[in-house]
């Protein structure tokens, strides 16, 4: 009774329900977490940082009967030099696609007249207040119209082993909204809208391939 009591309890979480990870998800890039990033196309991003994998996610989203997976390694970012803080950015992998180096460009709780703007049938999201100080409009990834759902699972290294963790994962359910424009350069440029559906928690993720 004992053992099956610390079972049950293992499986518990603060966030809601765990589940197991599906057999779909794998660790793509073989990336142990706690540790530096080798990756040379990472580094080349971050030269003057440690870039160390901080968690690992899987979205599996299900289309005709049939699951589809990518992974976000979720990168923590300390410059070495004083005067930055520490920041996150996320390696988007999929078994066959291109790897997406994004950066969290806005969040906020939930706003009803934020999601008439990703469900509008325009199918475009323009930012005005991008950096380089002249809006930028994307275009729905593919002409895709409407949202789409994904089942997402978070893997840490709970007991500092240099191993993720396989069992027991918080999830939850995402809605995602895909953009895409090319630049001035010709260089295409992604944005992620993704909400989660328990929280409301909105962020906009922007990156390119790498």
């Amino acid at each position: 009774m004992w053992e099956m009591f610390l079972q049950w309890l293992r499986g518990r979480s603060p966030d809601g329900p765990v589940v197991h990870l599906p057999d779909i998800c794998r660790n793509l890039l073989d990336l142990p977490p706690g540790l530096p990033v080798e990756d040379p196309d990472v580094k080349a991003h971050f030269p003057d940082s440690l870039v160390v994998l901080a968690s690992l996610r899987h979205a599996v989203r299900r289309v005709m009967g049939q699951d589809y997976h990518f992974a976000d390694y979720i990168l923590r970012i300390t410059p070495r030099s004083a005067g930055g803080g520490p920041s996150t950015a996320r390696l988007r992998v999929t078994a066959d696609g291109p790897r997406l180096l994004l950066r969290l460009h806005d969040e906020f709780g939930f706003d009803e007249g934020f999601l008439a703007v990703v469900n509008d049938e325009a199918g475009y999201f323009q930012i005005d207040d991008d950096p380089c100080g002249v809006p930028v409009r994307f275009e729905r990834l593919n002409g895709m119209k409407g949202s789409w759902t994904a089942g997402v699972y978070e893997q840490i290294d709970g007991d500092s082993d240099g191993k993720f963790d396989a069992a027991s994962l918080p999830f939850h359910e995402m809605e995602f909204w895909d953009y895409l424009r090319t630049g001035a350069d010709g260089r295409e440029e992604f944005l992620f809208v993704e909400i989660n559906q328990s929280t409301g928690w909105t962020q906009l993720w922007r990156g390119f391939a790498c």
